[in-house]
């Protein structure tokens, strides 16, 4: 019942003259009304026409002729002569030389920009900040190893696979 009234309320707030209108029905049947009615009912029935099949078949037709501009369109506009891709002018590409090739300021330009796409740049956490001063390290220790002993510890190391 109160929900009755918060209706209410809220029909006096918004619109009284809403609520002050009948709920009665609006229209009406004269009382008597279909006794009163009479139709003539014919005493013979209409014949039956039948249509002739052209009309038939010319739907029929218009349907056919609409699919095949359809898929005719389709083919026309999807058909665009894609040649097969070569894989064999890709491996013949000398990797490493190719890398060579590249300036210092290329590969750092791609670096900056391949971790700003994927969004590694903005992590900001102990951990990461925790890595980067490990490697950081790491890049200085070996920045002081001369390019004599490296090689001698490749020449030392040569077969070992078990180097970490």
């Amino acid at each position: 019942m109160n929900n009755q009234k918060d209706i209410n309320e809220e029909l006096d707030a918004i619109a009284p003259l809403l609520k002050n209108i009948s709920r009665l029905p609006v229209q009406s049947v004269p009382e008597g009304y279909f006794e009163r009615f009479s139709v003539k009912i014919p005493a013979e029935s209409a014949p039956v026409v039948k249509m002739p099949m052209v009309r038939k078949w010319m739907g029929y037709a218009s349907a056919a002729l609409v699919a095949g501009i359809l898929v005719t369109a389709g083919f026309i506009f999807t058909d665009r002569n894609v040649q097969p891709f070569n894989y064999e002018q890709y491996r013949r590409i000398d990797v490493p030389a190719e890398m060579n090739k590249l300036t210092d300021d290329e590969l750092q330009n791609y670096l900056v920009t391949a971790t700003v796409l994927s969004g590694a740049g903005h992590t900001s956490s102990p951990v990461s900040e925790e890595i980067n001063e490990t490697i950081t390290a790491e890049t200085a220790s070996l920045n002081q190893v001369s390019d004599e002993e490296l090689e001698q510890f490749l020449n030392e190391n040569a077969g070992n696979t078990d180097i970490k």
